[in-house]
Protein backbone atom coordinates (compact mmCIF):
# COMPACT_ATOMS: atom_id res chain seq x y z
CA UNK A 1 0.00 0.00 0.00
CA UNK A 2 1.53 3.34 -0.62
CA UNK A 3 2.16 6.13 1.73
CA UNK A 4 -0.46 7.85 0.47
CA UNK A 5 -3.05 5.08 0.78
CA UNK A 6 -1.55 4.82 4.47
CA UNK A 7 -1.96 8.54 5.30
CA UNK A 8 -5.71 8.48 4.47
CA UNK A 9 -6.25 5.79 6.17
CA UNK A 10 -4.57 6.79 9.84
CA UNK A 11 -6.94 10.43 8.89
CA UNK A 12 -9.83 8.21 8.60
CA UNK A 13 -9.60 6.63 11.83
CA UNK A 14 -9.14 9.97 13.37
CA UNK A 15 -13.03 10.82 12.61
CA UNK A 16 -15.35 10.45 14.92
CA UNK A 17 -17.58 7.55 14.51
CA UNK A 18 -20.81 8.98 13.09
CA UNK A 19 -18.02 10.64 10.06
CA UNK A 20 -16.32 7.20 10.00
CA UNK A 21 -19.35 5.81 8.92
CA UNK A 22 -20.55 8.69 6.59
CA UNK A 23 -17.50 7.79 4.74
CA UNK A 24 -17.61 4.18 4.44
CA UNK A 25 -21.53 4.82 3.30
CA UNK A 26 -19.73 7.12 0.27
CA UNK A 27 -17.32 4.41 -0.48
CA UNK A 28 -18.65 1.13 -0.43
CA UNK A 29 -20.77 -0.42 -3.09
CA UNK A 30 -24.41 0.21 -2.96
CA UNK A 31 -27.60 -2.01 -4.02
CA UNK A 32 -30.04 -1.20 -5.97
CA UNK A 33 -31.91 1.44 -4.21
CA UNK A 34 -28.50 3.28 -3.67
CA UNK A 35 -28.93 2.80 -0.18
CA UNK A 36 -26.38 0.70 2.22
CA UNK A 37 -27.56 -1.97 4.39
CA UNK A 38 -27.38 -0.85 7.38
CA UNK A 39 -26.35 -4.06 9.13
CA UNK A 40 -23.78 -3.76 6.56
CA UNK A 41 -22.74 -0.30 7.97
CA UNK A 42 -23.07 -1.64 11.51
CA UNK A 43 -20.14 -4.51 10.76
CA UNK A 44 -18.36 -2.00 8.93
CA UNK A 45 -18.24 0.24 12.34
CA UNK A 46 -18.14 -2.75 14.73
CA UNK A 47 -14.61 -3.77 12.50
CA UNK A 48 -13.59 -0.46 12.59
CA UNK A 49 -14.01 -0.16 16.31
CA UNK A 50 -11.97 -3.53 16.73
CA UNK A 51 -9.15 -2.27 14.92
CA UNK A 52 -8.85 1.13 17.14
CA UNK A 53 -9.11 -0.61 20.32
CA UNK A 54 -6.81 -3.63 19.37
CA UNK A 55 -8.75 -6.14 19.34
CA UNK A 56 -9.38 -7.10 15.47
CA UNK A 57 -6.58 -9.91 14.46
CA UNK A 58 -5.10 -8.64 11.16
CA UNK A 59 -2.82 -10.26 8.47
CA UNK A 60 -0.17 -9.09 6.57
CA UNK A 61 -1.49 -8.84 2.84
CA UNK A 62 1.13 -11.03 1.27
CA UNK A 63 0.59 -13.75 3.83
CA UNK A 64 -3.15 -13.59 3.22
CA UNK A 65 -2.42 -13.35 -1.01
CA UNK A 66 0.30 -16.71 -0.13
CA UNK A 67 -2.10 -18.43 1.53
CA UNK A 68 -4.81 -17.78 -0.60
CA UNK A 69 -2.76 -19.04 -3.76
CA UNK A 70 -2.30 -22.14 -2.07
CA UNK A 71 -6.00 -22.46 -1.57
CA UNK A 72 -6.29 -22.15 -5.48
CA UNK A 73 -3.69 -24.91 -6.12
CA UNK A 74 -5.51 -27.92 -4.60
Amino acid sequence: MSSRAHKIIEEFFTLPESEQAEVLQAIVPKGDDDEMDPALVEELARRVRSIQDGTAVLHDHEDVRRDFMKILKR
